[in-house]
C-alpha cells in the first residue's frame, strides 16, 4: 500500500546550489507525486481526529549566542548561493529572512490546527530551543548556538502552547546531529534526532491517537 511521505528540508539539501532554485524543483516534484508532501506548502495535515501535523524547514537565526562576535564559519556560507555574501551582517540578515518565513507559517498554521485538534506534531529542521541544541552528546557551546538554534520559531511555539494549556505539542527536529529530549513546557516536548552523514536511520516511532 502506498503511504504519504511528509517532509521538510535542511541546510545540506541546498549545497552546491540555490535555495530558491532547489525549493522550486522540490515543489514541482511534489506536484508530480501526490504522496510526496512538503510541509512548507500545506496548511496542516489532519492525521487523526485528535492529532495534526504542521511543519516548515526553518533555518538557524543567530539570535542565541553572539553571531557577529564569533569567528566560526559554516560550509553554508560557501556552498549555498544565497549565503555567498560580503560580510557576517549580510549573512545574518539572510538567515533571519529565511527564519521569518517559518515564523509566518507557524503563526498562521498552528492556531488553525488547534481549532480542530488537541495534539500537534511539528516537524522542523533546526532545534527551536537552546535546551535541544546538543552536539556529540554535549550541550552546544555558546559560539555554536547561532548556527544550531532558531529562537524566533521557539518563541512562537512557547507562545501558542502557553495560550492553549489543554493541548499538546511534540516537536521533531535535527540539525545538531545529537539525540536530545527536553520538556520546554508541561505541554511542549522536543525530540532532536541524531545523524551521521550518509547514514539515514529511523529515530523514533510515534503512536498517533
Amino acid at each position: 500500500m502506498e503511504r504519504p511521505v511528509y517532509f521538510v528540508m535542511g541546510n545540506h539539501d541546498f549545497y552546491a546550489g540555490s535555495i530558491k532554485a532547489i525549493r522550486s524543483r522540490v515543489f514541482n516534484l511534489t506536484k508530480k507525486y501526490d504522496k510526496l508532501i512538503w510541509l512548507n506548502k500545506v496548511d496542516y495535515i489532519s492525521l487523526t481526529e485528535e492529532t495534526a501535523l504542521v511543519g516548515h524547514d526553518s533555518w538557524a537565526d543567530g539570535r542565541l549566542g553572539n553571531f557577529l562576535g564569533i569567528s566560526i564559519e559554516l560550509n553554508d556560507f560557501y556552498c549555498i548561493k544565497e549565503f555567498k555574501l560580503r560580510n557576517r551582517a549580510e549573512r545574518l540578515e539572510a538567515m533571519q529572512k529565511l527564519t521569518d518565513q517559518a515564523v509566518k507559517h507557524f503563526k498562521k498554521m498552528l492556531p488553525k490546527a488547534l481549532k480542530n485538534h488537541r495534539r500537534i506534531i511539528v516537524i522542523t529542521h533546526v532545534p527551536p530551543f537552546k535546551e535541544a541544541c546538543w552536539h556529540d552528546g554535549q550541550p552546544s557551546q555558546e559560539e555554536w548556538l547561532p548556527y544550531f538554534s532558531c529562537k524566533a520559531v521557539g518563541d512562537v511555539f512557547k507562545n501558542v502552547m502557553e495560550q492553549n494549556p489543554k493541548t499538546e505539542m511534540t516537536v521533531l527536529c535535527g540539525h545538531a546531529h545529537s539525540s536530545r529530549e527536553c520538556q520546554i513546557l508541561p505541554n511542549l516536548t522536543v525530540y532532536a534526532g541524531e545523524a551521521e552523514y550518509g547514514e539515514p536511520q529511523i529515530q523514533r516511532i510515534l503512536k498517533i491517537v
